[in-house]
């Protein structure tokens, strides 16, 4: 939310494939940007910098092929970048600009400040590096990634490492050791939109072909996990139990988390002791509902089905001489997708 835009044209000469990328000095708020340069299939940039707002743009380091990365190095007063798979590191005006770290592919560099230390991903090699911030003691921290290993984040805190490869994103400690996957890069993600939890999305997850970046923010919170905290009872393996003495009040929602999965249902679990009386009552109904009272044989013993917004209402007795189990079953008669609450 509240996107504004700071710099209008980061590719004023139309470049067809771009190397992109873009840095920010936490201690000043500025921005660091590779601005394409030259012909349409033109592999060239500058390093431009500006003010957090889009002022004070201003050409930092001078025309170079295939640079695919910047970092900013707040303690310090770094700047690093890849140039022709070179690792070049400035001060941040970009004056003093001299290479680090040579051979091989770099991709997706990263850098902890605190340690003074870089990391990268080189595909060819299959390998994680890393070095000292003056590029010396150059060392493969993790060998044998996936081809496809592509996003570096280091969490110095932490003591993390995450980068993703071979379908699944992983994490790591600082050291390489303990790599586990946390999260598997595959299918459609299919929950509320972060802009919009009323909105489902069907969205591909895969692999990036970038770095990557971590932020902070609040969960996402699907609406019917709000609307219903019973969930999943929707059958009668998994039915809600309520302990009735007097009156039991629960609220519910027919509300599916995902799109694409089956119409909602809501089962609950009641006991009735002898010579007792259930009523069910469905009310506050936000959309034409129906409830069934099934008893443990799977029978119908109660149905109620009246049109629109009107309350439900099922009725059973128990004079069997023993307790008798019942479900109750909340469901509508046509599809709805509906996180208010009944």
């Amino acid at each position: 939310t509240n996107q504004q835009t700071v710099i209008a044209n980061a590719n004023p000469g139309g470049v067809n494939l771009p190397h992109v990328a873009m840095a920010v000095d936490e201690a000043t708020g500025r921005l660091y940007w590779l601005q394409p340069t030259g012909a349409a299939l033109s592999t060239a940039s500058f390093i431009m910098r500006s003010n957090g707002d889009g002022t004070g743009t201003t050409q930092i380091v001078g025309n170079g092929p295939s640079r695919d990365a910047l970092v900013v190095d707040s303690i310090q007063g770094y700047l690093y970048w890849t140039e022709n798979d070179v690792i070049w590191r400035s001060d941040l005006d970009g004056n003093g600009a001299t290479t680090l770290v040579s051979g091989g592919q770099i991709r997706d560099l990263t850098f902890d400040p605190y340690a003074q230390t870089l990391y990268w991903i080189d595909p060819s090699q299959q390998t994680l590096f890393r070095a000292a911030s003056d590029g010396s003691d150059v060392t493969a921290l993790i060998t044998g990634l996936a081809g496809d290993a592509r996003g570096l984040v280091v969490r110095p805190f932490e003591n993390t490492l995450i980068y993703s490869g071979g379908g699944d994103m992983v994490r790591a400690q600082l050291d390489g050791t303990g790599a586990a996957s946390i999260a598997t890069l595959s299918g459609n993600y299919q929950g509320p939109s972060n802009l919009n939890p009323l909105a489902y999305l069907d969205t591909p997850i895969g692999t990036p072909d970038s770095n990557l970046a971590f932020g902070y923010d609040a969960p996402i919170v699907n609406p019917c996990v709000l609307a219903d905290g019973y969930e999943p009872n929707n059958d009668s393996g998994t039915a809600t139990p309520l302990s009735v003495i007097t009156e039991t009040v629960a609220y519910g929602a027919l509300c599916n988390a995902t799109l694409f999965a089956p119409p909602d249902q809501d089962y609950y679990h009641v006991t009735l002791a002898d010579q007792k009386v259930l009523t069910v009552t469905l009310s506050e109904l936000p959309s034409d509902y129906r409830v069934i009272v099934i008893d443990g044989n799977g029978r119908t013993a109660a149905f109620s089905d009246n049109s629109g917004l009107a309350n439900e209402q099922g009725v059973v007795r128990n004079s069997s001489g023993a307790p008798v189990a019942f479900d109750i079953l909340v469901m509508s008669g046509g599809p709805v997708n509906n996180s208010e609450q009944y």
